[in-house]
């Protein structure tokens, strides 16, 4: 099956990072590549970005997606935007109501990172 788009959405928090890499099928649907988390620090910022270059499709562009959360986002966006990753900082009421356009009832960590995901598809 041909893949149309790819991206990678991060649910940050204060001490933590959710990743999920999920592509878009040209039958529209969505496929989780690989999932996550990291800390919320330097050191694992670097492992996340060697972790999407592993996984992610290398003869597509990727997105990455991630909600503006307080400052807690804003060392990840600059070593994202610095390694030349294509990055959307979106704001949180955007995905909050995306999720609830969808089936699922129950959030945690792991599901935001996959709403954002397929926020970005």
């Amino acid at each position: 099956m041909k893949v149309l788009r790819q991206c990678c959405g991060i649910d940050v928090s204060m001490d933590a990072l959710d990743v999920v890499l999920m592509t878009l099928q040209e039958d529209f649907e969505l496929k989780i590549v690989s999932s996550g988390q990291f800390a919320n620090t330097k050191k694992d910022i670097k492992k996340l970005m060697n972790w999407v270059k592993r996984h992610q499709l290398n003869d597509l562009p990727l997105q990455v997606v991630m909600e503006a959360t307080g400052v807690y986002h804003e060392q990840l966006a600059y070593a994202l935007y610095d390694n030349g990753f294509e990055l959307a900082v979106v704001l949180p009421n955007k995905v909050a109501n995306y999720g609830r356009s969808t089936d699922v009832r129950r959030i945690d960590d792991k599901i935001s990172a996959r709403h954002i995901a397929e926020f970005g598809l």
